[in-house]
């Protein structure tokens, strides 16, 4: 609400320990694997535009 995004368009995914860059077993490696990246994607019908910019003249 603070930043007039519908919540209804956002998604959150998570892939923890299936997604680890380092080994969990030392603290120095937890630290690398806690991360957050945040990807900010069109929708799909425009993502596919982008792609095929021809296709969406018609």
């Amino acid at each position: 609400d603070k930043y007039g995004v519908d919540p209804n368009r956002l998604i959150a995914a998570g892939r923890g320990e299936y997604n680890a860059l380092a080994d969990n077993s030392t603290e120095g490696g937890r630290s690398v694997n806690r991360r957050t990246r945040i990807i900010i994607m069109p929708r799909l019908n425009q993502f596919y535009d982008l792609l095929n910019p021809d296709l969406s003249e018609n």
